[in-house]
């Protein structure tokens, strides 16, 4: 019998590890999502949930701003629950150099360049008066909205959600951060 020829045999090499640079900062183990929640506590000290994503640009029910929430709790960068969560030593080591968010009345800039017009108007109003309060009457009059309307009350509403004012109809205040620059 004939013996058919053998291919030679060729030694592959076994695949080697990529050698990976090590930086010696972990910041660049920080996603997008979590570089701008980190960045939010330490511009605004602690924050609630809501705020946090409202801040920075985040929905607080998507899964990619709770998880970065997770991995941030579990890596010891924040600690608190819904209602005060604060950024701790590792959590602003780990951040490095950031830009800073808004404050003062680069703040209240901000804000007026994203909301309504009747949201605007509101908050205006509220960020003059602060520290006092007003009553939805009052903020009606100085805006020139109907106290009773849909929009006025959806307006105010809206505020209420976003943590821009607080109180309800006989006394609303804006937020401090927000009427302390008056």
């Amino acid at each position: 019998p004939v013996v058919a020829p053998q291919p030679p045999t060729i030694a592959v090499p076994a695949p080697q590890p990529v050698a990976r640079t090590t930086s010696t900062s972990t910041s660049s183990t920080l996603g997008k999502a979590d570089r701008a929640i980190l960045a939010v506590l330490a511009t605004y000290g602690p924050r609630t949930h809501r705020q946090i994503a409202l801040q920075s640009g985040y929905s607080g029910k998507g899964g990619g701003f709770n998880n970065a929430l997770s991995k941030l709790r579990s890596s010891g960068r924040i600690i608190g629950g819904r209602d005060r969560i604060e950024i701790t030593q590792a959590g602003i080591d780990d951040l490095g150099d950031f830009e800073p968010l808004p404050q003062g009345q680069a703040l209240v800039d901000h804000w007026m360049s994203t909301l309504g017009k009747a949201e605007r108007s509101i908050l205006a109003a509220l960020v003059d008066a602060w520290p006092a309060a007003l009553s939805n009457a009052e903020i009606a009059e100085r805006t020139g909205y109907e106290a009773s309307g849909g929009g006025f009350n959806n307006a105010l509403g809206r505020l209420r959600t976003l943590e821009l004012i607080h109180g309800s109809k006989a006394a609303n205040t804006a937020a401090d951060e927000l009427g302390a620059t008056r």
